[in-house]
């Protein structure tokens, strides 16, 4: 019971944010071709000014789900998994810190963390639909193979989708933030 409701509930803020992040981009699109969108310019403002937090905020929930998945629901993590974990788990901590010190130094350490989890996790969601694997995750002794999908939810939310959605969401937040800032150098 407590498994599904979690993952129902995570799957929800996944779509969610999907969709936020595809109206986001779209404006973000218009915005370039000299569009203007009422309240979009707000919209930017609040994220250059509380992106950490907001950033934060996803690589706790994201964190927070990982470990659930692992620990409570006791799904195996694969080889891609692990490294999505490698790349996610840190931005809680270093994330935290340039909050605490308001530190928005930290902005392209964040970007590179999170590309990269997101090249991976949009990777290893292509396997997972696709079930072709370069060389399987059995190979490396690990139990779970990339292609098993624990959870399908709506044709296409997984617990690699919500990586991506949350690795998109920071790496989103993190462009915006340092787009401002090179914006105030010129």
């Amino acid at each position: 019971m407590l498994i599904e409701e979690v993952t129902e509930t995570l799957t929800q803020g996944t779509i969610l944010v999907d969709v936020l992040l595809i109206v986001g981009w779209l404006g973000w699109l218009l915005r370039r071709k000299g569009v203007k969108i009422g309240g979009a310019e707000l919209v930017y403002r609040w994220i250059e000014e509380n992106g950490l937090i907001l950033a934060w905020l996803m690589a706790v929930i994201a964190t927070t789900g990982s470990l659930f998945f692992s620990e409570v629901a006791k799904y195996d993590p694969c080889v891609l998994c692990w490294y999505q974990r490698i790349l996610m788990y840190p931005l809680v901590l270093i994330l935290g810190l340039a909050i605490l010190k308001k530190d928005k130094n930290i902005l392209p350490y964040m970007l590179v963390m999170s590309l990269m989890g997101l090249i991976i996790a949009l990777y290893h969601y292509y396997v997972q639909v696709s079930g072709v694997e370069i060389v399987p995750c059995s190979v490396s002794g690990y139990s779970a193979s990339c292609t098993q999908q624990f959870v399908l939810r709506y044709g296409y939310v997984t617990i690699v989708s919500m990586s991506a959605t949350a690795f998109a969401l920071i790496s989103s937040i993190g462009m915006v933030m340092v787009g401002k800032r090179q914006n105030e150098r010129i």
